[in-house]
């Protein structure tokens, strides 16, 4: 079965560039980090990147229109990526849940388009296979090395990112229904 709409196209093309971008980027990530982290920049630049990708959900948010379950979801989701986010370290760790939510987000919304079913569990298992391929380069290069734990944590932050998304479009979805009165 073929690619069902532009939409879902554009989808897998993102994401397939999102994934370049990351693996393209292991090598001169370390040097960069440790640039960062002798200036004492490097905590502030994590949570800048965190923040802006706040700035757009929030940004993305407004422009919707939510309704009140909808803004908790958000809420709660946002709480959840808050929280497991702090719950790393060093800070390069913590940036996973940036770059594997996004990922992650990105699957769920071809798989989604596609009217693939479970859509959040194979959004789930494509974050998690590219968090693999992800260890498995820095297997290879000489300034980097595999850890398990990061593959953890990146399939937790693509499920995290698919699990609200999903509900987000659960909730959405019924406050568009008209809702019987009780009269």
């Amino acid at each position: 079965m073929g690619v069902v709409s532009q939409r879902e196209h554009r989808l897998w093309w993102i994401a397939a560039a999102w994934v370049v971008t990351i693996d393209s980027t292991l090598y001169v990530a370390r040097p960069i980090a440790e640039f960062l982290r002798e200036r004492d920049l490097l905590r502030l630049t994590v949570w800048a990147v965190i923040t802006l990708l706040g700035v757009a959900v929030l940004a993305w948010t407004v422009r919707r229109r939510l309704g009140r379950l909808s803004l908790a979801v958000l809420a709660a989701g946002g709480a959840a990526f808050f929280y497991a986010v702090r719950s790393v370290s060093p800070p390069e760790v913590q940036l996973h849940f940036v770059e594997y939510g996004v990922l992650g987000g990105l699957f769920w919304g071809a798989w989604t388009e596609r009217g693939a079913r479970f859509a959040p569990l194979w959004a789930t298992a494509a974050t998690t296979a590219c968090g693999w391929l992800d260890e498995a380069i820095q297997y290879l290069l000489p300034n980097r090395f595999y850890d398990l734990a990061d593959v953890a944590i990146n399939a937790v932050a693509g499920a995290l990112a698919a699990t609200v998304l999903s509900v987000l479009r659960w909730t959405r979805a019924r406050e568009a229904t008209p809702q019987p009165t009780t009269d």
